[in-house]
């Protein structure tokens, strides 16, 4: 008798094994198609990113060019000579980032043209006002060719974002149509499920107390499933909630990169003639008060700057590689070269470890930090910054905030500089947090903010320790 019910009850239990197997690979192919819908979220606000900082670039260098032209003001220059360095590097980041999709390749190669054709018109003209041959020069902006060129620029950026925006829009409706025909079918298992389970029961009814526990295990592999389904939907819930949020941070990002941006130049811009032209007609005091909104105006340039380095910190998209620690120090120190060389500062890195990294963050982590201890230098002593690293267990570091068996990259860097008092060593990574006066060190409070967000996008730790006078250490561990 006992062998009969067996041999019914197999086929029963077989089928709903199956059936479970099927959930979780459905919840498999959910999380991976919401995984999926992320990755092409963030291409698309990459690619409106990069092309919005390209058209700022042209739009840049068309208000210099038309500024140095009218006022012969070197000052006018800073922008043509700046996206001269930076705007080819952008489109080459764009164009790996559309190397997929030939229509946009074919609009990455047009902005390419006219911005060639922008930093010729811009340089020709640069080049009749400083030889004073203001006739000419203004003949030829006044052909407004280099407006021409910027428009073309706007048009085909508006393409490229709405290309972006469309495919999107085709991807997400792809996506749903195939994760609403898979959850009709799941459904289906799941009515399958319960008649099995019900027939299950009718054939095992005579055994009910011997077959006590195997209902219960069965009703509760029942629950989680339901749990698991519920699990998926409040996934998708959230998913939708980030997608909503990285717009908006989005937005933000584009606002302050331009909108915000281009008033606060106009107001430099302004400034600086009044201060020029007018110098004869203001009083001391009146030249002061212009001084001043100069010097504000620039530490608002600076925040903003902070700001949206900030915001990328937390947008940007986090690709781990085993990196030299050494390379990026190397890489640092030829960015900062200049305040080096100028407070004849020394830096040592010795014994660094290669660790698993987001690289370009590590490097503004690194870059920051340095910078840091550059700018809180004691007067009149070279500042000496010494980095080192090493791997451990987190009983071995003597850290209680680590997993004691689990491995760490500690890294450490010290310098010789002011410090700060003990109090101040938590306040030091909030953002706007400053400890000294604007006036006697620049500076927007931000860097060591951003420095704790790429810590924690490692899953690490960092902490600060320091006295007034005696310098600063900043503690990193991140997961070997």
């Amino acid at each position: 008798m006992t062998i009969n019910i067996r041999q019914k009850l197999l086929p029963l239990f077989l089928l709903i094994l199956a059936g479970n197997g099927f959930i979780g690979y459905a919840v498999y192919r959910s999380n991976q198609k919401l995984h999926d819908s992320e990755q092409w979220v963030q291409h698309t606000e990459q690619v409106i990113y990069q092309s919005g900082n390209i058209l700022s670039l042209a739009k840049d260098i068309e208000t210099g060019t038309r500024g140095f032209v009218i006022t012969n003001d070197s000052a006018f220059l800073e922008p043509l000579n700046n996206a001269e360095k930076s705007t080819f590097v952008y489109i080459e980041e764009l164009r790996q980032l559309t190397k997929d999709n030939p229509e946009q390749q074919q609009h990455v190669d047009s902005l390419n043209f006219y911005m060639h054709k922008l930093l010729d018109f811009s340089f020709q003209s640069v080049e009749l006002r400083s030889k004073n041959d203001l006739a000419s020069a203004i003949a030829l902006t006044s052909t407004k060719q280099g407006k021409r060129y910027t428009d073309h620029m706007r048009w085909i950026t508006n393409a490229i974002q709405q290309s972006e925006v469309s495919l999107l829009k085709q991807r997400k409706q792809t996506n749903d149509d195939s994760m609403a025909a898979f959850n009709r079918l799941l459904v289906i298992v799941f009515i399958l499920m319960a008649i099995f389970t019900i027939l299950l029961l009718i054939v095992t009814g005579k055994n009910v107390l011997q077959n006590e526990e195997k209902e219960k295990r069965a009703a509760e592999l029942i629950v989680a499933n339901k749990e698991l389904a519920f699990q998926n939907v409040e996934k998708e819930k959230r998913a939708d909630e980030l997608s909503i949020a990285n717009k908006e941070l989005l937005a933000f990002t584009y606002i302050s990169s331009h909108d915000l941006q281009e008033p606060l130049r106009k107001i430099q811009t302004f400034v600086s003639r009044i201060a020029e032209n007018e110098r004869a007609n203001l009083t001391d005091k009146g030249k002061e008060f212009f001084r001043r909104i100069q010097e504000s105006a620039k530490r608002m340039q600076t925040l903003i700057e902070d700001l949206l380095a900030f915001s990328r910190v937390n947008t940007a998209e986090r690709i781990f590689v085993n990196t030299d620690l050494n390379v990026i120090i190397e890489e640092v120190k030829t960015e900062l070269k200049d305040t080096i060389d100028e407070k004849h500062a020394v830096i040592e890195a010795t014994e660094l470890c290669p660790s698993n990294v987001i690289r370009f963050q590590f490097r503004q982590l690194m870059i920051n930090l340095i910078g840091n201890s550059l700018k809180f230098s004691v007067p009149q002593i070279p500042p000496h910054i010494v980095i080192t690293s090493k791997i451990g267990t987190g009983s071995q570091l003597n850290n209680e905030k680590l997993s004691p068996d689990k491995k760490y990259c500690h890294i450490t860097v010290t310098d010789n500089g002011i410090g700060f008092e003990p109090k101040f060593h938590d306040r030091i990574f909030e953002v706007f947090q400053k400890l000294h006066d604007k006036e006697e060190y620049a500076g927007t409070g931000i860097g060591l903010a951003i420095v704790k967000k790429i810590v924690e996008n490692h899953n690490g730790i960092i902490t600060a320790t320091s006295e007034l006078g005696k310098g600063a250490q900043f503690d990193i561990y991140i997961p070997a």
